[in-house]
Parts: C-alpha cells; structure tokens; sequence
C-alpha cells in the first residue's frame, strides 16, 4: 500500500493556497457580492477524488496546472477544500451556472483529470434566502391547512 500524499488547503481572503510535498498553488477567487438581476444559479459542487487517481496527479505534477485550468473556467465564488467520506480528496465549488445544459461541460474536467465523483446542489445566500421571504409567507398561507389537517 502506497502513502497517501497529504496537502494542506489555506484559505487567506481571496485567495486559496494548496500545499503539498512538491506542489504549491495559489488560486484567486472572484467576489461573492451577489449580483442584480442575475440569471445565472448559484450551484454547490461536491467533488471527490479517489486516492490513487489524486496521488497519482500529484506525483506527475499534474494535480496543481489541472486543478487550476479547471477552477480558473469556473470563476468559482468559492472553493473549500476537505475530505471525503472515506478519507478520499474533496471539496465544495460554489460557482453560476448559466444554464442545465452546462453540467457537463463543469463535471466532465473532473472526471478526466482526477476519475472524480462530483453532485451538484442548488445553494442560496442569506441575501438570495432573503428575496426569498414572500414566497415562503405565500406557500405557508396556502399549504400550511393543508398539512395540519
């Protein structure tokens, strides 16, 4: 069994450093100001990059460029690093999606650089939880009867 390369994630403001053996990255990340009128959704991507497969980029000196081409194409909002479930690498991506149709086009960088496993989860600010509020009060007076009864 091979040991597992270990990197250390530092989130500083803006910026996002990553630390490893031989790897050091810095990745700047854009605003998280929400915008008006915006018709893009704000969508939460877990990835999860199996051992081998990471260990694997990161010994060629691949993790760190491809990693960064990706997230750069991303534009995330934010990105926080951790890991997974089984003690795999992982994170969570908070970035626009313009439209469905570009699912692939996020997901399929991951699976071809890293054989990643990634979901996508629809996420709102306090802000975006904040417009929100009349709905919510509209959907409670019309269905809150009907689940009591």
């Amino acid at each position: 069994m091979r040991p597992q390369t270990r990197l250390a994630v530092v989130l500083s403001g803006r910026q996002v450093y990553v630390i490893g053996r031989s790897l050091t990255r810095k990745w700047e990340l854009r605003s998280n100001t929400p915008r008006e009128g915006r018709s893009a959704m704000r969508m939460m991507m877990q990835i999860s990059i199996p051992v081998e497969a990471g260990n694997k980029a990161a010994r060629t000196g691949a993790f760190g460029p491809s990693f960064q081409k990706i997230l750069d194409g991303l534009k995330p909002e934010a990105a926080y690093f951790t890991t997974g479930a089984s003690g795999e690498r992982g994170g969570f991506i908070v970035f626009d999606l313009k439209d469905t149709s570009h699912i692939p086009a996020v997901a399929e960088p991951f699976f071809l650089a890293f054989n990643a496993r990634v979901n996508f989860f629809p996420v709102m600010n306090a802000q975006d939880l904040a417009n929100a509020a009349p709905g919510i009060e509209k959907a409670v007076k019309e269905h809150s009867k009907a689940a009591s009864a």
